[in-house]
């Protein structure tokens, strides 16, 4: 499979559809995702009754604008998932070469194989795996390995009544910078990073962080600016309500800002445009000045 991407440093809007699903040349991409091996749901040629016969649903893990997610089992040993159903008319999609042909397929997909977490692979550090996905006339499902005792990172600040220590804190955003440093060598932006589609693990000692729902996300080249706006309000970076553009970098970092400030304090640092744009939040009294020491590498 190829690796190509957009050269242009700054995009536009000009929305343009296939199939009647509206895209907007920032949200399609030429960029495929550095995948050697076949899978078996790049044709999208997949029935219902595949998806049936492989898993059984459960309750609902989660409801947006956009999908739902919901608790699930592979019938053939038991193991845990999480199955996420997306509306063909809110799938965005993008062409990738595979085996030397041109394919259509679920952007969301393609970026998933891209940052490693796709059928094919055995770990991925970045998001829970992609086991398959069913692309279906009506609907997008895609099956996801459901880590044990996992909630999203707003519901686990829910659990306490209390900001994290700093010591809790500096775990989760070691992480979360590092699977954010893997996404940008990669190519991927996601867009909307928050505590919502952040997965945190409990089972263990040290809990363990990942990506989910790379609904938002797009590929990129550095510098390269988005004009179409996507994610949430009050993560959104300076820049676009300054200037009506975004680029990955610093979105980025401005969302992995806010969410650092949130597990410290236990609420957004801002509330409105204005705030974002003129002032700084306040600080707890009790928050280190220390700097993070850096371990030699």
């Amino acid at each position: 499979m190829s690796n190509k991407r957009k050269s242009t440093s700054d995009e536009s809007e000009g929305p343009s559809s296939k199939k009647s699903r509206t895209t907007s040349p920032e949200e399609s991409p030429t960029q495929e995702p550095s995948e050697t091996c076949d899978s078996p749901r790049i044709s999208g040629t997949d029935r219902k009754e595949d998806f049936l016969e492989k898993y059984q649903q459960l309750e609902v893990l989660g409801q947006g604008g956009f999908a739902t997610v919901f608790s699930g089992i592979r019938i053939k040993d038991s193991f845990p998932v999480a199955i996420k159903h997306v509306r063909q008319r809110r799938v965005v999609r993008t062409t990738m070469d595979w085996n030397g042909k041109s394919t259509d397929v679920p952007l969301e997909v393609a970026l998933l194989i891209q940052v490693g977490a796709g059928p094919h692979d055995t770990e991925s550090s970045i998001t829970p795996l992609l086991l398959e996905w069913f692309d279906l006339e009506d609907e997008l499902i895609m099956v996801f390995e459901k880590p044990e005792n996992c909630m999203d990172l707003n519901k686990y600040l829910k659990t306490t009544d209390k900001p994290l220590s700093e010591t809790h804190v500096k775990v989760i955003m070691k992480q979360l910078v590092d699977a954010a440093i893997t996404m940008d060598y990669k190519g991927v932006f996601h867009r909307d990073i928050k505590p919502h589609n952040i997965l945190i693990e409990t089972s263990s000692e040290e809990p363990r962080v990942r990506y989910i729902d790379f609904g938002c996300g797009v590929t990129f080249t550095p510098g390269q600016r988005f004009r179409r706006k996507a994610g949430t309000r009050n993560y959104s970076s300076p820049e676009w309500f300054m200037y009506g553009f975004c680029s990955a970098e610093y979105t980025t970092a401005w969302q992995l800002g806010v969410v650092m400030y949130q597990l410290l304090h236990n609420n957004l640092p801002f509330d409105c445009d204005y705030k974002i744009i003129n002032q700084n939040p306040p600080i707890l009294a009790d928050i280190s000045n220390k700097p993070i020491q850096q371990q030699a590498v």
